[in-house]
């Protein structure tokens, strides 16, 4: 996934959200400063490229979930990877990230089923339950959580278009991606709005 300059209506939200709360004036914006930013603000994007706002948007969304010490995101990782399970894990907990982990479909179903996560994401081929299985069963049953993107190692068009079908919002190549990659497709997905 990859955001560009178009998108800015979507997220100019992230940069110019404030606290106009006149007991605390120092906390992020005033409103009068707000207009002004907003203008900077667009004169910037016109020197940008598509990567530059991209990481622009990661950098926003972070700086404004610290400054407004919101709820952290809660993200749960269902995958029988180990190695990959934990190295996600690692890297989202210092984005400061609420992570959860699950080593199987059917872990991952019962424990959304018990608590509500921001985003889940998901492997497709593990023991017990895979990936569309739990997919088809929170669909089905109609539960309730954020966003949902498969993390696979595996890549064909049949199996992107099977997981957009049960509700999937991304599909991401195991192959294709860092850890570094993950990250910021993690935070453009959360702040990515609905289409």
């Amino acid at each position: 996934m990859k955001l560009n300059k178009k998108d800015f209506g979507l997220y100019s939200r992230i940069s110019l959200m404030q606290d106009t709360d006149p007991r605390h004036p120092n906390v992020y914006f005033s409103t009068r400063r707000k207009a002004v930013y907003a203008r900077v603000v667009a004169e910037r994007l016109n020197e940008m490229s598509d990567d530059e706002f991209s990481d622009w948007v990661v950098e926003k969304a972070k700086n404004y979930l610290r400054k407004k010490k919101m709820p952290k995101v809660k993200i749960l990782l269902v995958d029988d990877n180990d190695e990959i399970r934990g190295a996600c894990k690692e890297a989202l907990i210092k984005e400061e990230y609420l992570v959860d982990t699950a080593l199987n479909g059917e872990e991952g179903l019962r424990k959304i089923k018990s608590e509500y996560f921001d985003l889940i994401v998901m492997d497709l081929v593990m023991p017990h339950m895979d990936g569309f299985e739990v997919m088809e069963k929170l669909k089905k049953d109609k539960i309730k959580y954020g966003k949902l993107v498969v993390f696979s190692a595996l890549n064909t068009e049949e199996l992107r278009e099977k997981a957009y079908s049960f509700g999937a919002e991304q599909y991401w190549a195991k192959g294709e991606m860092t850890i570094e990659n993950f990250v910021t497709y993690v935070t453009q997905t959360l702040w990515k709005e609905d289409q």
